[in-house]
Formats: C-alpha cells, sequence, structure tokens
C-alpha cells in the first residue's frame, strides 16, 4: 500500500539523516483512477520529507495525455516539485508501450513543462529487435532525441518517428548538439530538456548501455 511504504520510507529518512535520504519517490497510478486519486497518491509520496520528488507513473489503460495533464495539474497545485513516469518495457510483450503512446507521453509532458523519466527496458540506445520476446525495444537516445524535438516544437508525428527509428546513422550525439536525419538540435535545448523535461531513464543494465555509447562514438 501507498501508506504504508511512504511511512518506511520516512522512518528510514528520519533516522538516516543525513548519511542518506530519499531525495524521489515513484509512486503508480491505480486503474480507474481521478484527479482526486492522483492528488492522494501525490500527497502521500510527498509525505515523506520535504525535499522528496514524487514521479508518478502514468498507467496505460486510458489516455496517457490526459493523465499527464492531471498530473501536472496536482503537480502546479502542490506548489512543489513533481512528475510523470512511464514504464517501457518488462517480461511479458504488453508491458511494452507502442510508439505512439510513447509519443503522447512525452509531448504532453513537454506541452505541460512537467519533468519526466522513464524506465524497464530501456537497455540499449538505438530501437531495436528484442528475439528473445520477439518485439521491438525502445532505445534511450531515441527518447533523449524525441524529448529535445519535442521541447524544439515538433509535432507528435515527428517525434513518433524519432522513437520509432531503427537506424543508428540516423543519430548523433556530441557536444554540439544532437543530430537526427541531418536535422541539429543545439545543447541550449539539450539543456533544458535534461533540466525541465526527460531528467532521467532507468535501466537494469549499466555496463552494456556504456559499451554500446562507446560503440557508436557519444563516449570514448
Amino acid at each position: 500500500m501507498p501508506a504504508a511504504s511512504a511511512a518506511a520510507a520516512a522512518a528510514f529518512h528520519a533516522e538516516m539523516e543525513p548519511a542518506a535520504t530519499v531525495d524521489l519517490a515513484e509512486a503508480r497510478i491505480a486503474a480507474g483512477f481521478d484527479t482526486e486519486a492522483i492528488e492522494r497518491l501525490f500527497t502521500t509520496a510527498a509525505s515523506i520529507a520535504e525535499t522528496v520528488v514524487p514521479f508518478l507513473e502514468v498507467p496505460r489503460d486510458g489516455s496517457i495525455p490526459a493523465t499527464v495533464r492531471a498530473i501536472a495539474a496536482v503537480v502546479s497545485k502542490a506548489l512543489r516539485p513533481g512528475g510523470a513516469k512511464l514504464r517501457c518495457g518488462g517480461l511479458s510483450p504488453e508491458d511494452f508501450p507502442s510508439t505512439d503512446e510513447v509519443a503522447g507521453f512525452i509531448v504532453a509532458c513537454t506541452e505541460h513543462d512537467l519533468p519526466f523519466k522513464t524506465t524497464a527496458g530501456l537497455h540499449h540506445p538505438i530501437r531495436h529487435y528484442d528475439e528473445t520476446l520477439e518485439l521491438m525495444r525502445h532505445g534511450f537516445v531515441n527518447l533523449l532525441t524525441a524529448s529535445v524535438a519535442a521541447r524544439e516544437g515538433a509535432d507528435v508525428p515527428t517525434v513518433e518517428a524519432i522513437i520509432a527509428d531503427t537506424e543508428p546513422g540516423s543519430f548523433e550525439v556530441s557536444f554540439a548538439g544532437v543530430v537526427w536525419q541531418g536535422e541539429r538540435i543545439g545543447p541550449n535545448t539539450i539543456g533544458e530538456t535534461r533540466s525541465h523535461g526527460f531528467v532521467a531513464y532507468g535501466s537494469c543494465e549499466f555496463e552494456q548501455p556504456v559499451e554500446d555509447l562507446a560503440e557508436l562514438g557519444y563516449l570514448p
């Protein structure tokens, strides 16, 4: 239960501070939610500590943009930082959102200036086929590029096209900016995106993403 988990996290924070603190809390919005339920969940997560930033995971059983809009309203009303989260994979095919779902999430978060993060299934930089699950996995460089493009004003179809691109050669990442199919977006927009938009992604892998980035020439 969210309340019990929040209470345990609050106890940990109180006992361990300053050696260890809880800075961010994730909570999943239940199916059949309403705005009041989102507000209660946000308040519960925020109760851990004054400095905790709650990120609420968006379910896929309804309109993702509408849910993002509701989260943004709750965060604005709370007068404290918060954000949205989208799960991009798991152990079964139904855990993987479609490219249009991810695009709708990114554009909606960007339109409402709501920080967001994505987790699960993002083991490699570029979108690719998983032979074990027999499906396409999202790439975290795709998502970063799509997020930057959204902040530059790209529409949903363009953002979805970036998310769906499986060609490593379509992407370039350097100190000069991000390039997708010849279109460059500068470091200022990237900085804004990383500060106020796509603030984090999660993966159960560490070495593999780093090795992939080095192979693509993004890291030395």
